[in-house]
């Protein structure tokens, strides 16, 4: 989730041309936006006037969105590296390889760097060097980034789980089980929000440990409640809330801000909870289907669509301020600035909002 001080009036400032389809959304720091395309290119452009800065080409597709730590800027690639760049002139400062495409955006905390891989494994590497210092094994694809806080990292896998890991001991903390998940996890204060392709979205307390015996108990119990031995599902542990929107299927990460949880759907709402309850304050529907996460702004909520347009809606009250359409197709990611929004094209547009 991103925050900027200022709401945006709807307008575009600026274009420029990535040269082939995004690996994903930009990033943007100091007046420099970065974005890569699957061209196996990562880009730099002026924040101010969409004018190239440089342009490093590695020879195998871009696949994730870029992160940004210090002089460095990571990324993912469908070979399975992950690449860290300097930021200033887009020399290569050094590259590890999974074993499998690596379509996770890396997240960077504390000098460690944090990505998963369709190898099925989490990585811990150095940020500076990309020396490995662990890894952590799950049943399932990781694609979506990790989220992380002093404690834990998140992670959502092709298991039906959202891992919460030691950060500093690389041991299992505790699993929580879903359906099928296509976004992150958010971690905001004490608590993890996560959305499946149910149509489900949960609050769920990270600091609660799950001890093995724990795990084993309610799989027991599930299976008495499906022989009808018991009359409710037990619960899971560190639940706070839970929700369904029957019909729907949440595929992107949450965003969450003092007030609210906002999550949207295949279908093309948006759905606003109240984050101590989980109460739905509002649902606003986009005509077409969401192909970004929320992104927050001051009071507005952006997300960009399938059909190419980005929609600005009110956070408060769920109705939409403004509407554009760049031109680029698909809107396949947003990135906030001090004063502006950047967003990528399915055609290799990149865009700057006001």
């Amino acid at each position: 989730m991103s925050e900027a001080a200022t709401s945006l009036a709807g307008e575009v400032a600026w274009k420029a041309d990535l040269g082939a389809s995004p690996g994903g959304g930009p990033v943007v720091l100091e007046d420099v936006v970065y974005a890569g395309n699957v061209d196996g290119c990562m880009h730099a452009f002026s924040a101010s006037d969409g004018a190239p800065l440089w342009d490093r080409c590695l020879g195998a597709p871009v696949s994730s969105t870029p992160s940004i730590a210090g002089h460095l800027i990571y990324f993912g690639m469908l070979d399975g590296r992950i690449t860290a760049l300097d930021r200033d002139d887009g020399s290569e400062v050094w590259t590890f390889r999974a074993d499998a495409p690596v379509r996770s955006s890396p997240a960077v905390v504390d000098g460690v760097l944090y990505a998963g891989s369709s190898d099925r494994r989490l990585y811990a590497l150095d940020a500076l060097t990309g020396e490995e210092r662990w890894s952590f094994a799950t049943e399932g694809r990781i694609t979506s980034g990790p989220a992380v806080n002093e404690r834990l990292v998140v992670v959502v896998s092709q298991d039906n789980l959202v891992h919460f890991i030691d950060k500093h001991t690389a041991k299992r903390w505790f699993d929580y089980e879903t359906s099928l998940a296509d976004g992150s996890a958010a971690i905001a204060g004490d608590s993890v929000y996560a959305a499946d392709i149910s149509g489900t979205v949960r609050r769920v307390r990270w600091e609660n440990r799950q001890w093995p015996f724990e795990k084993s108990i309610r799989n027991i119990r599930r299976w008495m409640f499906r022989w009808g031995m018991l009359d409710e599902l037990p619960p899971q542990k560190g639940v706070v809330w839970v929700r369904q929107e029957r019909g729907e299927s949440f595929i992107q990460t949450p965003a969450v801000d003092s007030e609210r949880a906002y999550v949207s759907t295949a279908g093309g709402t948006v759905f606003a909870y109240d984050k101590q309850t989980g109460d739905t304050v509002w649902q606003t529907h986009l005509g077409a289907s969401a192909a970004t996460s929320p992104t927050v702004i001051g009071g507005e909520v952006v997300v960009g669509t399938q059909s190419g347009t980005i929609a600005s809606v009110d956070a408060a009250t769920g109705e939409i301020r403004w509407r554009i359409e760049p031109g680029g197709g698909a809107i396949l990611g947003v990135a906030v600035g001090a004063d502006a929004l950047y967003a990528t094209g399915a055609s290799g547009l990149l865009v700057e909002i006001r």
